[in-house]
């Protein structure tokens, strides 16, 4: 078997020399630290476990044999999947039945051998192969999910069995039937599959199978329009599959079984005897609202719904909810009169009621498809309704996953935007790039770093919008909106700002060339401080801005009102100086890099570990501060002047110079460098906003004169000549 192909059979992938030597998770224990060592040497694959696993176990838990230790550059196409497994387990294969989530995305195989010997798989048909395991993190199913889901939203009854035998038998007469699997695997979060569903539970005929069709029944009723529940078989632990095979039972006798039985109907459904013995069905609205709102997970915010769905609350219109609650309500007697009614006692509930600023608090979780990935832990957790998120990173968390050095699409890509004028890979860009991608994708509030990070590149295709993209891509770009830095100010920023409070980015990808005149809501956002905002037709409140902004630009924007350090200190800037040659940029990059997600946050939460263990102080990036420097002097005549002209800036009050002397030299050093002079009272309101110290009248010798204090000349102090260079000037 070809190396790469041997590598791809196990997870949590990385070269560790040079040479052909690699270490990944064993699949045979618990393996946390990849301490399973693979290696070629000539044509052998050689593998070993640090724990002590068997290299023949450890070979049958991935589907391989040992005859696929032999690098021979060959593949084993021509034997198929199935003899592969059977070949693995000793066993043939009785049945395979395929497991899908609610989409039906295939998730992995449960096969019973003969025997009934059960284990699990996930199989990739295409390529011919298997890896023996059931995936980890992946939320319990039911077999045949999706086609339930569809009976459902058609109104026909669906079937609930033990076992996904009986699933394939009542499949060849045309019903629809779905399991858990078996009797230790029914959830009772599988019930809101069934909402709106004419329920028909067919048990095994034992004390298991009983108590089982009880358990089930209990959790639909709040969900399902109605329940039976019928024992076919009569022989002991028999099931519907020896009513219809063993005991000669057709189609229609089971049918004409089902309709002797009377439903068990929902809480909120009444139903009442005509006088001709006929039956009236009506819904109960107070009844219904209630059954929702104890079951169901939503939240009301100033009149808008939050619907808990796949881990995080949605914002849902209108007529989505309506629909959630007419699934409950049989056909034929729902009306807008009662959808209305019961949307409206829902909205009502107190229980339910929610602020926007109670969502996205919890900042030591981030939110992966699959579950809540522990910051202070380093685990993944089950989604949990009563932690409040309003977004979700488009992307499951797969411990383990990492970019092979060489083909890993997102490596190259990081490295050339990494790189420096010079072609080398600056690893302080590298590092702060991978702390940006981690805070973005977590729900850390940006404003506890006190910066906005900003790519600045004066050349074109460095790969900063592709990065951008990629943010945009995980973090989804609902959860993402575009305030240019001229907006955020007294004037335009609390109506810029009134939809803000459950967007994670700010994210400028094209920041132009602006004058920035008020820059005041942007140091309150990134400094944490209250803003006011100010929605259409709404109250004016005030907002912590919990997200962060990123910013990309070819010039860096001019701060007029501000030229202390306050504004300079609030950019962390990214200096993007590496143009891609033409011929090696990729119109297709970001998809490709779309496809490595999960290593791609695995290397983001490295950088986002880091920042956390810093007290969220970005990593240090020395070409981005030589950037700013040049930046505060071009956009600052005054303190390019105090740099210039050797002075320096103490904040030191015993420190003194002459204003009228600084002020003339100011205004020389102007003129000789062609320079725009700001008037006499900007000048010393530069000069108090640089020391922090107020201009001052004192008395030096005889004279009162103004005097700027924190500031001294690099060297205002007489040094006497040595006696060499006073018998050098005496010769002269």
């Amino acid at each position: 078997m070809q190396l790469d192909e041997f590598l791809r059979r196990f997870n949590g992938v990385k070269r560790i020399s040079t040479g052909n030597t690699y270490k990944a998770l064993c699949p045979c224990h618990n393996d946390r630290q990849a301490s399973l060592g693979i290696s070629a040497e000539g044509d052998k694959i050689l593998i070993n476990c640090l724990a002590g696993c068997h290299y023949k176990d450890i070979l049958a838990e991935v589907g391989l044999t040992e005859a696929d230790l032999f690098n021979d550059g060959k593949t084993k196409q021509e034997e198929s999947w199935r003899e592969k497994i059977e070949g693995c387990i000793k066993m043939p294969i009785e049945a395979v039945y395929d497991y899908k989530d609610a989409t039906g995305k295939y998730l992995y195989s449960k096969i019973r051998f003969v025997g009934k010997h059960i284990k699990y798989a996930v199989v990739d048909r295409k390529a011919n192969s298997f890896t023996m395991r059931k995936p980890e993190g992946i939320k319990s199913t039911m077999y045949n999910l999706p086609a339930a889901l569809k009976a459902i939203k058609k109104g026909f009854p669906v079937y609930i069995t033990e076992g996904e035998k009986d699933v394939d038998t009542l499949k060849k007469i045309h019903f629809t039937a779905v399991t858990a699997g078996g009797v230790s695997d029914w959830r009772s979060e599988f019930a809101h599959y069934f909402t709106g569903a004419r329920v028909v539970i067919l048990p095994d005929n034992d004390t298991p199978g009983l108590d089982l069709k009880d358990k089930i029944i209990a959790d639909l009723k709040p969900f399902a329009h109605s329940i039976k529940w019928v024992v076919t078989s009569k022989a002991e632990h028999g099931d519907v599959t020896d009513y219809l095979t063993k005991e000669g039972h057709s189609k229609e006798d089971l049918k004409k079984l089902i309709e002797e039985v009377k439903p068990v109907a929902a809480p909120w459904i009444q139903i009442t005897e005509r006088k001709d013995g006929s039956q009236k069905q009506s819904v109960n609205p107070g009844l219904l609202k209630a059954c929702i709102s104890e079951h169901l997970s939503y939240k009301t915010v100033d009149g808008s719904y939050y619907w808990y769905e796949n881990g995080y609350y949605k914002r849902t219109d209108k007529n989505t909810v309506k629909a959630k609650i007419s699934a409950y309500i049989p056909d034929g007697i729902a009306n807008d009169n009662l959808l209305n009614n019961v949307y409206n006692l829902m909205l009502a509930d107190v229980d339910h009621m929610a602020r926007e600023e109670d969502f996205n608090n919890e900042e030591n979780y981030i939110n992966f498809k699959n579950g809540l990935y522990n910051l202070t832990t380093r685990k993944l957790e089950p989604h949990n309704e009563h932690i409040l998120y309003t977004r979700q990173i488009n992307t499951d968390y797969i411990e383990g996953a990492s970019m092979a050095d060489i083909t890993s699409t997102f490596t190259r890509f990081i490295g050339d935007l990494c790189k420096g004028v010079d072609g080398a890979i600056d690893w302080q860009k590298y590092k702060a790039l991978q702390e940006i991608i981690g805070l973005a994708i977590s729900n850390v509030h940006g404003h506890r770093t006190k910066k906005a990070a900003i790519l600045y590149s004066p050349i074109g295709n460095t790969g900063k919008s592709q990065f951008l993209s990629l943010i945009s891509n995980l973090v989804g770009p609902e959860h993402i909106t575009t305030i240019p830095l001229q907006n955020m100010n007294e004037d335009k920023g609390r109506f810029a700002f009134a939809n803000a409070g459950l967007i994670r980015l700010i994210m400028n990808g094209d920041q132009g060339k602006a004058t920035i005149k008020d820059s005041s809501i942007f140091k309150q956002v990134t400094g944490g401080d209250y803003i006011k905002t100010e929605g259409k037709g709404k109250d004016i409140k005030a907002l912590v801005f919990k997200g962060f902004i990123i910013i990309a630009c070819n010039d860096l924007p001019y701060f007029a009102d501000d030229k202390g350090d306050h504004v300079y200190r609030r950019m962390y800037i990214v200096p993007c100086t590496h143009e891609v040659p033409e011929k090696e940029r990729d119109a297709s990059i970001l998809n490709k890099m779309l496809e490595e997600l999960p290593a791609i946050v695995n290397w983001a939460i490295e950088g986002l570990h880091r920042l956390r263990e810093n007290n969220y102080n970005f990593s240090e990036v020395a070409a981005g501060q030589e950037v700013i420097a040049n930046y505060r002097k071009n956009s600052d005549t005054v303190y390019s002047f105090l740099m210039d002209e050797g002075y320096i800036i103490t904040k030191n009050p015993a420190d003194k110079v002459s204003k009228k002397e600084l002020l003339t030299a100011y205004n020389a050093y102007c003129l000789d460098n062609g320079r725009q002079v700001v008037g006499v009272r900007q000048f010393s309101e530069r000069l108090k906003k640089l020391t922090g110290l107020e201009i001052t009248r004192v008395r030096v010798d005889k004279y009162r004169d103004y005097y700027a204090q924190g500031i001294k000349e690099e060297n205002n102090e007489f040094i006497a000549a040595t006696d060499a260079e006073n018998e050098i000037f005496s010769n002269g």
